[in-house]
């Protein structure tokens, strides 16, 4: 029996969007409310962390969490997008290539090692963000002119670089709102070589791997839906209560609660069940309720 609330780690594949994915699962086990923690590009795939009905609530704090890639280039072809579904901006030939990766390794290594040294990027005009409530990839499509703001950024780290002049491929840990499409067309204009993403994969989400998720297709063939709980997933204190303070809880009153300036966030439960999630002020010696369950 699939637990009243709780987590989903799928394996988005590519050729669908996030949107799509969220939709096909939530049919499928009728939930209520099916959020997400962070989207994937349609041409992208790997790990979805997706809370479903009453656990909707903590997608934001999940939201924020570094991200570690796969990426795979194509060198040779440069697009709008920065992968492979974009219109094609320009080409080089592969014999051209060959001798230009032959007589300029080194630079595009240390290109792309470089990237570690990043602490700002301008995001793609062709994205999911909004600018006065209009997507930028419409607004891009529409021709409609509209300017894009550099932001900061992390690179934690990039590693198991591979190069030839038919595949470039490394592993990449990035703050949350990086974009990698972005990171491989700016690498791109540097070396002045046309390469786009051929395949993204999200591997990790904070410290949750990829090789824990379920793959979409299987569980359209009915495989066993895994859940984590929220012990899993966002493990705080919990300060049980008695019977006669449920009502004040739901009621939004708050308790005589023993913090500690440790405990900046805590569950209230009674006999098990929780009741609410909440934020310490210590400042004010009190707390407030961030959800009553």
């Amino acid at each position: 029996m699939i637990p009243n609330n709780g987590f989903l780690f799928i394996a988005k594949p590519r050729g669908i969007t996030s949107s799509q994915l969220v939709q096909k699962i939530k049919k499928k086990y009728n939930f209520s409310k099916l959020g997400h923690t962070g989207t994937l590009d349609k041409s992208a795939e790997g790990l979805m962390i997706l809370p479903y009905n009453k656990y909707t609530c903590f997608s934001e704090r999940l939201l924020g969490k570094d991200k570690d890639y796969l990426v795979t280039i194509k060198p040779g072809v440069f697009t709008d997008s920065g992968d492979l579904d974009g219109k094609v901006i320009n080409t080089m030939p592969e014999e051209e290539l060959k001798k230009i990766f032959d007589d300029n390794y080194n630079l595009i290594q240390s290109s792309i090692l470089d990237v570690k040294k990043w602490t700002s990027q301008v995001p793609p005009k062709i994205s999911a963000l909004k600018k006065d409530g209009k997507r930028y990839s419409d607004l891009y499509r529409n021709n409609t002119f509209f300017e894009v703001k550099e932001r900061p950024i992390t690179i934690y780290f990039i590693e198991d670089i591979n190069i030839s002049y038919l595949e470039i491929s490394f592993k990449i840990g990035v703050s949350s709102g990086t974009y990698i499409r972005k990171i491989v067309q700016d690498i791109s204009e540097n070396i002045k070589i046309p390469l786009v993403i051929s395949k993204l994969v999200r591997s990790k989400i904070g410290s949750f791997m990829l090789n824990n998720s379920q793959n979409l297709e299987n569980l359209e063939k009915n495989e066993d839906l895994k859940v984590f709980s929220l012990d899993d997933i966002y493990p705080l204190k919990y300060f049980e209560i008695e019977d006669l303070q449920v009502r004040r809880v739901s009621n939004g009153n708050n308790l005589e609660i023993p913090l500690s300036k440790n405990e900046i966030e805590f569950f209230l439960t009674n006999k098990g069940r929780l009741l609410a999630w909440c934020q310490n002020i210590p400042e004010k010696s009190t707390y407030k309720y961030l959800k009553v369950f």
